[in-house]
């Protein structure tokens, strides 16, 4: 099944895979820019962190989240970070 197909809630490009790697802490997050929000969250443009990543479907580029599903653009990036970094990026949409 393509992304095409699948249901999705909004539409990321410019995408990074957020991985959170502390001594007890274990997450991966999407980080990215936002083509369309279907759920009217967001507008273009307008930058989002998302809840913890639930299943990255690599071939499909692919996101689900606790929250909502993503079709993602073109190629991403994988960044590694502390908490603190993290929360940075998801507060001011940068380090």
């Amino acid at each position: 099944m393509t992304n095409e197909k699948m249901s999705f809630d909004a539409h990321i490009k410019d995408w990074q895979i957020v991985e959170v790697n502390e001594s007890d802490l274990h997450e991966l997050f999407l980080y990215g820019t936002v083509v369309e929000d279907r759920k009217g969250r967001f507008k273009y443009g307008d930058y989002i962190f998302t809840s913890s990543i639930v299943k990255y479907d690599e071939d499909n580029n692919f996101i689900i989240t606790l929250n909502s599903a993503y079709k993602l653009s073109g190629s991403g990036k994988h960044i590694t970070c502390t908490l603190y970094e993290a929360s940075k990026l998801k507060l001011y949409g940068s380090l």
